[in-house]
């Protein structure tokens, strides 16, 4: 039997307490929605911890074409991990999707601090390990579902995210925390296809208007993502 899609993200609460110490001291800046914060090639010096806000990791076409968004980071999350595994530049491009508030350290500061406490390493080298996990298992939906189920899948992840607990039943309602043109670039999709994809959605009990998303049955929706409802023929995720 196939297993279930891992529906919700990996649980990084065990680092918070790592994250808050190796950050106790960098300094605070605020940039507005729009800042590219690294670009994929630059030097990987600096690594960030987000307190207000929303980031986007991403890699794009330098011929213009279609970007791919790996991530999207909220508040509390740590990344330019990079800058502290030995990598000279970054991978990826980091972009504020809204005005955003972020610790900064430098990569050399860091790396002190990490030598005084060398038990800390394992633990970010496990926060990393997550990230990279949780993108893997993106990407490999991109391959394996077809673009309705894969949205349904991102819709019951926002619901989450959103603070709805799983067993929820009945209808929900929340805000995306992203724009369509972003939520597109996420699920490997044009901006075209996700807007004609949400419109055959309202057939299903699912709405969104704007960033407003409304769900008429929550329990249902986790069924179907599940493999759970009738007919539903679950991929392996990787």
């Amino acid at each position: 039997m196939t297993p279930p899609l891992p529906l919700t993200g990996p649980d990084t609460s065990a680092v918070d307490d790592l994250v808050a110490r190796l950050m106790a001291d960098a300094p605070d800046m605020c940039v507005p929605a729009g800042t590219l914060l690294f670009g994929q090639g630059d030097e990987a010096d600096r690594v960030f911890l987000l307190r207000e806000g929303r980031v986007r990791l991403f890699v794009g076409d330098d011929a213009g074409g279609a970007e791919t968004v790996l991530h999207v980071f909220k508040t509390g999350d740590l990344f330019g991990l990079p800058a502290v595994v030995g990598l000279q530049r970054y991978p990826v491009n980091a972009e504020a999707l809204t005005p955003c508030r972020l610790a900064v350290a430098h990569r050399g500061a860091l790396l002190a601090r990490l030598a005084a406490r060398p038990e800390e390493v394992t633990d970010l080298l496990a926060a990393l390990g997550r990230r990279w996990r949780d993108m893997t298992v993106r990407l490999a939906e991109q391959k394996a579902l077809q673009p309705p189920r894969r949205v349904k899948v991102f819709l019951w992840r926002q619901a989450l995210a959103a603070g709805y607990a799983p067993g929820t039943a009945g209808p929900v309602a929340f805000r995306l925390p992203m724009s369509h043109v972003v939520a597109a670039g996420m699920l490997g999709l044009a901006p075209e296809t996700l807007s004609r994809i949400f419109t055959r959605l309202v057939a299903d009990g699912i709405r969104v208007r704007r960033r407003r998303v409304e769900i008429d049955d929550l329990a249902g929706l986790r069924a179907e993502v599940e493999g759970e409802a009738e007919g539903a023929s679950p991929p392996t995720a990787g």
